[in-house]
């Protein structure tokens, strides 16, 4: 709860005076979160069994002692790899590509920057078709999903449109499957490819919109023991163009359609 009377890392105020907060009693508190994390309308990417999901679900989210702190255990996601795949470190990297459900093969450390890039232009291309030709707006509704990324919003748009009516998953897998079809065909936009380039490097370098994925990055470099790795990663994401990033697509966007092997985002019903 002191999280709550602090500064947001984001330097944005948390919703809430202390004073409220303080005025809650613990009958308000509990079915805030009653009200808010219900397991049914939680998304799930990935190869994850519905029945293990509901299990932790009602353990964490609905088991909540009136008498006693609720305590929250970590797991370690669960292992699922393929002999032709591995992890590559990077916190925003993986959040990026669940969602986007690309399975990426071997990539090597320029590749990741690049990546990130194409993510984060297929995110936009993905949101951007829900918002223009659907007529409801989903924006209040994608602030609960969102996340410090730049292409979290995007994201945000669409895990909020799917989770409004279950019938728009199977609208949500069209869109996803048309736009990585398209990219993978060579229609890519030069001009969004430069933008997010551009704005991707501003963060980086100056710390300005990022300032969350700086800190998660810095991080993870500093736990290897070269926290210079920042720099190398700038670097690359600077030397990322049209040319090298059609070449990561043809190895690893058009492989993963040609092989099916986009992960099915699945909504519980």
């Amino acid at each position: 709860m002191e999280t709550i009377f602090k500064r947001h890392p984001l330097r944005k105020s948390i919703v809430g005076s202390e004073e409220t907060v303080r005025s809650l009693t613990a009958q308000e508190v509990r079915s805030f979160y009653e009200e808010m994390f219900i397991p049914q309308a939680l998304i799930v990417a990935g190869d994850i069994g519905f029945r293990e999901t509901m299990k932790l679900a009602n353990k964490y989210f609905r088991e909540f002692p009136e008498r006693k702190e609720a305590t929250l255990g970590i797991n370690d996601e669960p292992e699922n790899y393929t002999k032709n795949s591995r992890v590559v470190q990077g916190t925003h990297f993986h959040q990026a590509h669940l969602l986007m459900g690309l399975k990426v093969f071997n990539p090597t450390q320029k590749e990741v920057a690049g990546l990130e890039i194409i993510g984060s232009c297929l995110a936009k291309r993905f949101s951007d078709r829900v918002l223009n030709q659907e007529p409801i707006s989903y924006m209040r509704r994608a602030g609960y999903f969102g996340s410090p990324s730049f292409s979290s919003s995007h994201y945000g748009f669409l895990a909020a449109y799917a989770s409004f009516d279950i019938k728009h998953l199977a609208r949500v897998e069209e869109i996803m499957r048309e736009e990585f079809l398209k990219i993978s065909n060579g229609d890519i936009d030069s001009k969004m490819i430069e933008q997010k380039i551009r704005v991707a490097l501003k963060s980086y370098i100056f710390a300005q919109e990022k300032s969350m994925d700086i800190a998660r990055l810095l991080l993870d470099y500093y736990l290897r023991g070269a926290p210079e790795g920042i720099y190398e990663y700038a670097s690359d994401m600077k030397e990322c163009s049209l040319q090298n990033l059609t070449e990561i697509i043809q190895k690893h966007v058009t492989a993963c359609v040609a092989n099916d092997s986009l992960t099915k985002v699945v909504l519980l019903p």
